[in-house]
């Protein structure tokens, strides 16, 4: 049985793979996709906000910061708050991932009483709240986010997978 973690041509070790299942088929989800949104939705730290903002050289508000997100990663999202509380699927808040967009309603302060964010995971999200800060992370259970509703929304979808049709594709895609 050790014969068959021999060191290769680089002097790697390989063990091989059990019959009848191939690691390299296993079709991605959108959890890759998802801590590569928030990886660069946290390059933003700092940024200031400002009302109808959406770059960085110009500061964000909150649906133009998760709109400039979303478009690095190629997916175009609609301006406002209220566009993007109706863009994707809804998803159940205990189903979460991070790059999942949420949405708060009953905002004072904000024009349309939304704001929107992206969802890190853990109960953290990224967002540019209001005039007086910046792009920043808060916790959905701190006293004035835990106090709003919210709808959770999943725009971010796992690429087609060879094997789609296989019956052990689903569960594979976890």
């Amino acid at each position: 049985m050790l014969g068959a973690c021999a060191p290769g041509q680089n002097g790697t070790f390989s063990a091989p793979e059990p019959a009848g299942l191939s690691f390299g088929a296993i079709c991605p989800t959108v959890a890759p996709l998802g801590r590569q949104l928030t990886e660069l939705a946290s390059t933003q730290l700092g940024v200031p906000y400002r009302l109808g903002g959406e770059s960085p050289s110009g500061g964000f508000d909150c649906s133009g910061f998760v709109r400039w997100v979303y478009a690095r990663q190629g997916y175009e999202l609609p301006r406002t708050t209220v566009g993007q509380e109706k863009t994707g699927i809804p998803i159940p808040k205990d189903a979460m991932l991070p790059g999942d967009i949420i949405v708060f309603t009953g905002v004072r302060t904000a024009p349309n009483r939304r704001h929107s964010g992206i969802y890190l995971g853990d109960g953290r999200f990224i967002h540019s709240p209001n005039s007086r800060s910046h792009v920043r992370i808060d916790r959905l259970d701190s006293g004035y986010w835990n106090r709003l509703p919210f709808t959770a929304r999943r725009v971010l979808q796992a690429p087609p997978c060879e094997g789609d049709d296989d019956p052990l594709a689903g569960i594979l895609k976890g």
